[in-house]
């Protein structure tokens, strides 16, 4: 999904506060990937948010482009209009709160991250 940083008033995306905590790739495990998103550079609409798949951690890592992305574990994905209570027992010990702009085009597959890592000259 792509992101952008500050309010939104275009009617296809949404804006979302992203509860979570930062992660480096070393802390990653390839086998645990629910919930863990790189975020990374787009030049065309802000950034971008992409659910790890094994196939795109591997890619990261064979390619050696580890530090072209930053990482965040998501705890709660939380729709600006919403309103939400989280008490902090509820959180986890170490969190951020990031604000994002999604827009409905997407990198779904693996296909869609070679596609995006080749147009951002990544690889």
């Amino acid at each position: 999904m792509k992101i952008r940083f500050g309010f939104v008033s275009n009617s296809s995306s949404s804006s979302f506060i992203i509860v979570g905590k930062a992660l480096q790739f070393n802390e990653l495990d390839r086998n645990d990937l629910k919930h863990i998103y790189a975020v990374c550079p787009d030049s065309n609409e802000g950034e971008l948010y992409i659910s790890l798949t094994k196939e795109i951690y591997d890619y990261i890592q064979n390619h050696n482009i580890q530090e072209e992305f930053t990482y965040i574990r998501e705890f709660k994905l939380i729709d600006c209009e919403e309103s939400v209570k989280l008490y902090r027992s509820q959180l986890p010990e170490e969190f951020e709160l990031v604000p994002i702009f999604i827009s409905y085009n997407s990198v779904e597959s693996l296909e869609d991250f070679i596609e995006y890592c080749k147009g951002e000259d990544l690889v």
